[in-house]
């Protein structure tokens, strides 16, 4: 069983990882957000694969920047690293607890091994505890 969920472990480190990236110092220091066009709420998925990533992206509300590049980093990882390994399925939420929940519920009830999200830490309070499937959330 191990084996069988270590490569798509793996793809989703890269994908944590990837959603994370910044294009030099100055960038990685730039701490203003600007915000962002939101996007229609809802999932969408790419790659293929048997093993689902789930993803919470609060870009159906008044979306941020480094949500968006969070969302398009880790699209990239999986169309570029894991499109037969995995299937990264994203919910655009609406930044608030109630928008996250429904995130997260559609994001388990679509079988996902793992979700990352929500970059907000106030939007934390609405994410399950128990740790199945795990969170992963890159909030300060």
């Amino acid at each position: 069983m191990l084996a069988r969920l270590t490569r798509p472990l793996a793809v989703c480190a890269m994908l944590a990882l990837a959603a994370c990236q910044s294009s030099g110092v100055e960038d990685t220091l730039n701490v203003e957000d600007s915000k962002v066009a939101s996007s229609a709420a809802g999932l969408e998925t790419i790659g293929s694969g048997p093993v689902t990533i789930g993803m919470v992206t609060g870009l159906a509300g008044a979306a941020r920047a480094s949500e968006r590049d969070y969302r398009d980093g880790a699209k990239l990882a999986a169309q570029q690293l894991g499109g037969d390994a995995v299937t990264l399925a994203i919910y655009n939420a609406q930044a608030n607890a109630s928008g996250t929940k429904t995130a997260v519920d559609a994001l388990v009830e679509r079988g996902a091994k793992i979700i990352i999200g929500p970059a907000q830490a106030g939007l934390l309070n609405a994410v399950p505890s128990g740790g199945n499937p795990p969170v992963v959330a890159f909030v300060t």
